[in-house]
């Protein structure tokens, strides 16, 4: 299950809108398809919306390589699991399309490549999945809120059938530690 989270995770923090802007001290001025990306730099905390569900994540976004680059890291609040997604815009290989790739890798061993685009307010992203033993694609889309804050509802193709994954809630949370695994 904390490997499911994992993989919603990378999608969830793959986000933009303009609506959630948080300063961030020496950001490059970003223009194109990685721009909308601003709106998530900094560290968020996030709790699970699902009526069964518990837990949280911290996540924190930063510029790499001269505003070229998205790297987003983030950790479940209980420090069972992490990773790590760097997001990067190639007309090459989008042929223009706006498409935003990114790869994820995990503490737990799998990882991820993915594509993301935006339409308004929403982000919208699948990634295929490689080394877990029974997911092998993910869905999800995030949502900016009115109150800054963003909410995320994924779907994911496990053993060959698609089912709904889980949801978060996330609010700006400059303080919020980040552990990994054996820290």
């Amino acid at each position: 299950m904390r490997q499911f989270f994992a993989i919603l995770a990378v999608l969830i923090f793959s986000l933009a809108g303009s609506a959630c802007a948080q300063d961030t001290p020496g950001a490059p001025a970003v223009a194109g398809p990685l721009a909308p990306f601003e709106a998530l730099m900094g560290t968020w905390e996030g709790l699970t919306t699902d009526p069964e569900g518990s837990g949280g994540d911290v996540m924190r976004f930063e510029w790499i390589l001269g505003g070229a680059a998205v790297q987003h890291t983030h950790a479940l609040a209980d420090g069972t699991y992490g990773g790590r997604t760097i997001y990067f815009f190639d007309p090459t290989l989008n042929e223009g399309s706006g498409n935003i790739i990114y790869h994820y890798f995990t503490t737990a061993g799998f990882h991820t490549q993915g594509t993301a685009w935006w339409e308004g307010d929403t982000l919208h992203a699948n990634e295929a999945v490689v080394g877990h033993p029974t997911i092998t694609e993910v869905d999800a889309l995030v949502t900016f809120n009115e109150d800054g804050s963003l909410t995320s509802q994924s779907r994911y193709l496990d053993n060959g059938a698609w089912v709904t994954g889980h949801g978060f809630h996330y609010t700006a949370a400059p303080d919020a530690e980040m552990v990994f695994p054996g820290e």
